[in-house]
């Protein structure tokens, strides 16, 4: 990833090393809103910088096995070279994703809430499902997850729930969910086992910083008497 690239590795890590000697200075604390800001920005750079680094270190330990191997014939190395190129395959895919998650609010928390649509039962307990992969996805992904609201379904599952997903690309990484999701089975509430469609859609929104608005009152704000 060569520097003057769309995502710039070199000033990604300077960045970083600039954040952490700021973190290191004896007043960082005095101003909380600025520090605060700082400490999320740089979980965001981390969560970035961290899987390259990690990915280029596995790349460094393959070509040296990789050497030892060109000098002599070892089953065993073949075997652990083998299995680190089925990681370095892994990690090269989370390390792509990352880099193209570049859109202005790509790296901010986000607020997900999922509604059950028509179909009735089935819909609110498709729904209900979906939230359990959702929270099983968050959890495996390190993601802290706080449940806003939720309303029960009548028979069964969930009508809605909304949460607030917190960690490092968190919007970028779901936005991709949104929209209509649709499942297709035979009806566990219908008692003549007919086959059921139902949808449930995901709504994904970015938690953003309060934008401080400047006003001008003798230019922008007129008084009606």
């Amino acid at each position: 990833m060569p520097s003057g690239t769309l995502f710039d590795f070199p000033s990604k890590e300077a960045e970083l090393e600039e954040l952490n000697a700021r973190m290191a200075a004896p007043d960082f604390w005095d101003h909380p809103d600025a520090a605060q800001k700082t400490v999320q920005r740089l979980k965001q750079l981390k969560s970035t910088v961290d899987p390259i680094r990690k990915l280029l270190a596995r790349i460094g330990d393959g070509e040296a096995m990789l050497e030892m191997l060109e000098e002599e014939s070892d089953d065993g190395l073949a075997a652990e070279l083998g299995s680190e190129l089925d990681k370095m395959d892994a990690e090269v895919d989370r390390v792509e994703r990352i880099t193209l998650l570049s859109g202005e609010h790509d790296a901010q928390n986000c607020y997900f809430n999922i509604q059950a649509g028509t179909g009735g039962a089935d819909a609110q307990d498709w729904a209900e499902m979906m939230m359990r992969m959702y929270l099983r996805y968050f959890e495996r992904n390190g993601f802290e997850v706080e449940q806003l609201a939720m309303k029960e379904g009548e028979e069964a599952g969930i009508q809605s729930v909304n949460l607030h997903v917190k960690g490092p690309y968190a919007y970028g990484l779901m936005s991709c969910e949104m929209g209509v999701h649709r499942m297709e089975r035979i009806s566990p509430f219908n008692a003549q086992g007919k086959r059921q469609t139902s949808f449930a859609s995901v709504d994904v929104q970015p938690e953003v910083d309060d934008i401080a608005i400047d006003i001008d009152w003798e230019k922008d704000v007129r008084e009606d008497t």
